[in-house]
């Protein structure tokens, strides 16, 4: 299509604006106001045209106009386009046209949410497009690092974890009011693992220990506004659980609650099974009150309500009550009772419940005996009593029937929906259903008042909590720990943040999923991983059986389906081993003293040698042995795999006989069931030397055999490295990177000063072998022959060959062939060597011949005939021993010898 035919079509797009013909005027006075401005704006359009302001390019307008086309008009009839008036009615609409007028106005709509949603569509199609690609690279990115052996570090990201409303009407947590800080991981590695290192030195010593108290207050040092960042929180609440559920004098005893803990998946009603977690719950209570307390406080202060001097604890409720729910002495709620004395009774006992005050809320109660008494609630009172001076929190079977009825037909329906106003006073509902532990198939109070934040709800949940099951009691009314932990795994959505996520967790006892779901954060990863130092030293935390098994995708991890009675759970393993060896390796190299975390595997191990007992778990014990072997597996992969080996290992000076320094892996030995030199030497040094062999990390493996005082294995190695140089006639015998011990570059400088070392030090003569001394010595030699070579001193290596006396200087048949038989008990790989070597000494004496022949000394003559004799003499030797020489290496020595005369 050429230019002409598209300048016409475009003509004819302007054929709605511009029509040729006359229409009938049928226009209201708004319309004909309407087009008289239209027109207005086109004529001064026209006016202000740009063919009055600009000219269109030249070569632009002699193309257009050698097709025809007039620029000027174009420009014209463009300027008189109004796109702002696309959506006008093509025929006029008359004012009472009112059907016209919708019809327009719809289609007029639909035409833009068409192209609304098109847009739209577009839009969010690549925005999700854009994000699931960066997901996905995200994942693999992190796989790939973890796969590696790196630890994702995320950058510096914003805490502030402020829980929004929900479907439950939940604010924001009053234990965690988080604000972002400046910690980095290496200030907080740094006095993590000062911690660290003082349990196990406080494990060696048999001395109690307690890391959870120890971890907060390493953390708490690092930032002024700790108060503000949620993993101190965290390490408080942790505290106050395991406080609660030791008995007296056993908070710091390693692995105080293992037995009991792992017995929790089998057993659920074993009465100490029934104590631990109860006391895990009531203390986990202790904290959420705790809190409240002090955010209660917080309020009365910040609100700057006047309590006096020293203030009880109920003018500090009665101040909170004022200044929450109460505003110029009247209710802002009407559904709260004031008819007990005047005052808001029910919210005041509430609240003092709240903060873990019971006996402060019966006292309180007692005040108003006698208008309860004269009340409908007249039963309160006794109740209460009996509930707060009960062992478990649990009313007699007669008490609950009696509240039951009151339950039933007076305070049963106060509170039915978030949504609704109460139809009776909510906090005295509360109460009720707390108290008696009545409609447990509803775990929720249904009210923004009285559950106002995440703690709140949770609070909740663990007073109806009860581990003592009775036999007759209803399936409906039990709720045990584990419950509460199926409960909140249910309502994951209500816990967007990690913070509270974390927080609930803890709070139901599932301590494996709590620290894998803090793990899985890379800003709190570090904090994660000592979390789960400080359950597994409690032992609270659950590991696999088989430390080698592999974890649930994405996490660290492992599930195992149990039932316990009717219902059935998830049972969460931690892949303790797992997660130190990542990070351990991560640090290793810039930090030895990070094997102190290694240690801490041992904490689930047994000693190998040690015999069970009758009475022990079979499965257990295995699994113990195995967690042992893990251990040293791990300690001997980083052994091979990090550069300096002094601070783990130790040293043995070559220079100085006797003195010998241990390493950490040895002081430590005991915490990971070494008892023994012998067996720190068995099962880790030499071990991981024999993995440095088959790693062809011979320096490493030299290095190691030493320490393990095997001084015929470091001969061998060094036989067998020298052997190799000569075979390969490169004559490098570089050992790359010098070490503490053999500082010498190279085997041949090594190999001496081992061999000086272990000749003259007592406790290893008995041990060496002498062939093995002998090999080593002739290789040595062989060696500094071939580098004489090399250098053209001929003359100092036919001595050092003859110093060897491995080939007579003469051609005497009865001592070459004593010789002979002497070569033959050489080690095999000096037999191999030797070939090469015969070879260069026949060329070495040949050069030597040639030199003295163009000499002019007096001795010439005799000279000569001796180099020659001693040529014929290596050519007879090695015609005795010819299955060691190749052929034609004998060939090219008797071709030298011929040309020699």
């Amino acid at each position: 299509m050429n230019l002409k035919a598209i300048a016409q079509e475009s003509k004819q797009l302007t054929n709605h604006v511009l029509p040729s013909g006359l229409t009938p005027l049928e226009r209201g006075l708004e319309q004909i106001e309407s087009q008289s401005k239209r027109v207005l704006r086109r004529t001064t359009a026209r006016q202000d045209s740009p063919t009055k302001n600009q000219t269109v390019d030249n070569r632009t307008a002699y193309l257009l106009a050698s097709r025809g086309i007039d620029t000027d008009k174009v420009l014209e009839n463009m300027v008189g386009i109004n796109l702002a008036l696309s959506f006008e009615p093509l025929q006029g609409v008359p004012d009472t046209g009112i059907e016209a007028y919708l019809q327009n106005e719809h289609e007029t709509l639909v035409s833009l949410a068409i192209e609304e949603t098109k847009i739209k569509t577009s839009t969010d199609f690549e925005t999700h497009f854009e994000d699931s690609i960066q997901r996905d690279w995200l994942k693999q990115k992190r796989r790939i690092l973890e796969n590696l052996g790196h630890q994702s570090l995320g950058s510096q990201i914003d805490v502030d974890h402020v829980f929004g409303d929900d479907d439950l009407g939940l604010k924001q947590s009053t234990g965690f009011v988080s604000s972002g800080t400046n910690i980095t991981d290496k200030e907080k590695l740094i006095n993590y693992q000062s911690v660290v290192k003082e349990i196990n030195n406080c494990r060696l010593a048999q001395k109690s220990f307690d890391p959870v108290i120890a971890f907060k207050q390493a953390l708490s040092k690092l930032s002024a506004d700790k108060e503000h960042y949620f993993i101190p929180n965290c390490w408080g609440l942790l505290s106050k659980m395991i406080q609660a559920a030791s008995e007296k004098g056993s908070r710091t005893n390693l692995l105080a609650f293992s037995k009991i803990h792992n017995q929790a998946n089998s057993n659920e009603t074993n009465p100490e099974v029934v104590r631990l977690n109860s006391k895990l719950v009531e203390g986990a209570r202790f904290w959420l009150e705790d809190n409240f307390r002090s955010w209660v406080g917080e309020q009365v202060r910040e609100n700057r309500y006047q309590i006096g001097g020293l203030p009880t604890v109920d003018a500090e409720v009665d101040a909170y009550i004022n200044v929450k729910f109460f505003k110029d002495g009247r209710s802002k709620y009407p559904w709260i009772e004031t008819s007990i004395g005047n005052t808001p009774f029910w919210v005041h006992v509430y609240l003092l419940v709240r903060m873990g005050l019971r006996k402060e809320a019966l006292k309180y109660a007692e005040k108003y005996s006698k208008e309860l008494a004269q009340s409908k609630d007249n039963k309160f009172l006794s109740v209460l009593k009996e509930w707060v001076e009960s062992a478990d929190g649990r009313l007699s079977k007669a008490t609950r029937d009696a509240l039951l009825n009151e339950w039933n037909l007076r305070v049963r329906d106060f509170v039915t929906s978030s949504k609704l106003t109460p139809k009776g006073d909510a906090f005295k509902y509360t109460l009720y259903k707390l108290i008696g532990r009545y409609d447990l198939s509803v775990k929720v109070i249904r009210n923004n008042e009285v559950i106002q934040t995440m703690d709140d709800w949770l609070w909740v949940h663990t007073m109806l909590i009860s581990e003592n099951v009775k036999s007759k009691e209803p399936l409906n009314e039990k709720y045990t720990l584990r419950d509460f932990s199926a409960e909140i795994q249910k309502q994951r959505s209500y816990f967007p943040k990690i913070d509270t996520w974390f927080m609930a967790l803890l709070l139901s006892g599932e301590f494996e999923k709590a620290v894998s779901e803090l793990y899985r954060e890379p800003f709190f990863r570090l904090d994660a991983i000592h979390f789960s130092i400080a359950l597994s030293y409690y032992g609270l935390l659950r590991v696999p059986e088989d430390p080698k098994s592999i974890p649930i995708n994405n996490t660290v991890l492992s599930a195992k389906r149990i039932k316990l009675g009717a219902a059935e759970y998830d049972c969460y393993s931690f892949h303790f081993a797992r997660v130190i060896l990542r990070f351990v390796k991560n640090h290793i190299n810039i930090n030895p003293e990070m094997i102190h975390y290694v240690f801490l595997v041992g904490i689930y191990g047994r000693s190998l040698g040690s015999q069970s007992k009758s009475n022990d778990n079979q499965q257990v014990v295995q699994m113990e042995k195995d967690y042992t072997n893990e251990v040293y597996t791990i300690i001997r992969d980083i052994i091979t795999q990090i550069d300096s080996k002094k601070e783990l290992l130790g040293e043995v000076s070559l220079t100085t006989p006797g003195n010998r320094k241990p390493g950490l892996v040895e002081k430590f030995k005991q915490l990971i069931h070494l008892h023994t030199e012998q067996e720190y030497l068995d099962y880790i040094i030499l071990k991981a030397a024999d993995k440095c062999v088959e790693s062809a990390k011979i320096k490493d493996a030299l290095e190691l055999y030493h320490l393990g005082r095997e001084p015929n294995k470091v001969l061998i190695l060094l036989i067998r490295e020298i052997g190799e140089s000569l075979l390969s006639r490169t004559n490098d015998v570089s050992m790359g990177q010098s070490s503490s011990i053999f500082p010498n570059q190279d085997y041949i400088s090594s190999a001496t000063q081992v061999m000086d070392f272990y000749s003259s030090y007592p406790q290893t003569v008995s041990q060496i072998s002498p062939h093995n001394m002998a090999t080593c010595r002739i290789l040595v030699a062989l060696s500094k022959f071939r580098s004489c070579i090399s250098s053209q001193e001929y003359d100092e290596a036919l001595n050092i060959f003859t110093s060897l006396d491995i080939v007579p200087n003469t051609t005497d048949m009865t001592l070459n062939q004593n010789k002979a038989t002497a070569f033959n008990n050489f080690d095999t790989t000096v037999c191999r060597v030797m070939p090469s070597i015969f070879v260069e000494v026949v060329s070495t004496l040949a050069k030597l011949y040639q030199k003295t022949a163009h000499s002019n000394g007096q001795d010439r003559e005799q000279r000569m005939f001796e180099l020659k004799e001693r040529a014929n003499a290596i050519l007879s030797f090695c015609g005795l021993i010819q299955y060691h020489i190749p052929g034609d290496m004998f060939a090219k020595m008797n071709r030298t010898c011929v040309m020699m005369g």
